[in-house]
């Protein structure tokens, strides 16, 4: 796994404070190994992420409780207090489930399975990995420029 990526899957499991176990692990690596991504524009990534919703997002949480077994092993963590818009709405009730982030992303094609999913709080999420100089960015900066 080239350094770049090792470094972006450090940052993920360091903003969630969850660590993905090597089985999730391999198979991530097994995905890039066989397949080429590149990001996607458009209609292309509007059909990919009309292709995630909440339906799809519970089964994938469900199936990550489980590593892709039979039996839940894990948790999926919920929020413990409130988060709020800048407007003072509340964006996040106590007891919703965290975002479920995908590892290789959604604009680069990345697939809706269990093991490219990890939970990450939302301020983690939009403001942490996808925010700006985030290694994710800049991990997609050079395969758009590729």
């Amino acid at each position: 796994m080239p350094k770049e990526l090792r470094n972006y899957i450090r940052e993920v499991e360091s903003k969630s404070g969850i660590k993905i176990p090597e089985e999730q692990r391999a198979l991530l690596a097994k995905d890039l190994r066989d397949n080429v991504y590149t990001r996607l524009e458009g209609d292309a990534l509007k059909s990919h992420q009309s292709a995630y919703n909440s339906s799809i997002r519970d089964r994938l949480i469900g199936e990550w409780e489980k590593m892709g077994g039979d039996v839940k092993v894990r948790e999926w963590p919920r929020y413990q207090e409130p988060v709020y818009k800048k407007s003072g709405e509340i964006l996040k009730n106590v007891g919703e489930k965290f975002d479920a982030h995908h590892i290789n992303p959604q604009q680069m094609g990345g697939k809706h399975e269990w093991w490219n999913v990890h939970p990450l709080h939302i301020e983690d999420h939009l403001r942490g990995v996808h925010g700006k100089g985030s290694i994710l960015g800049e991990i997609v900066k050079e395969v758009v420029g590729k």
